[in-house]
């Protein structure tokens, strides 16, 4: 299975059983994805994706006009959850792409 593939159905799954991320999983997810793309290192794309993840929520407050999503939860969700996320979709997509 691609990673990005597997990371778009694992990704909404693991977060939907993490307290608090759910109002987050759209953005947490686009930003993993975001991150993966450039290649970088680990822990650089952890830093991408956080980043991705706060300009999103401040972003989407500023077109709602008022706090909708609070930059500071979502960054806290993604950097609780960004490894766990990123772990499983790895080993899930080992485990598929054997013969």
């Amino acid at each position: 299975m691609d990673w990005l593939k597997a990371l778009k159905i694992l990704g909404p799954a693991i977060l939907m059983v993490v307290p608090g991320a759910q109002a987050f999983i759209p953005l947490i997810v686009a930003a993993i994805q975001l991150a993966e793309e450039t290649g970088k290192p680990g822990a650089e794309k952890k830093t991408i994706a956080k980043e991705v993840v706060k300009l999103g929520a401040e972003t989407a407050n500023v077109v709602a006009k008022k706090e909708i999503v609070n930059p500071t939860d979502a960054v806290a969700v993604a950097d609780n959850t960004i490894d766990a996320i990123v772990g499983t979709v790895n080993i899930v997509s080992k485990l598929t792409d054997k013969p």
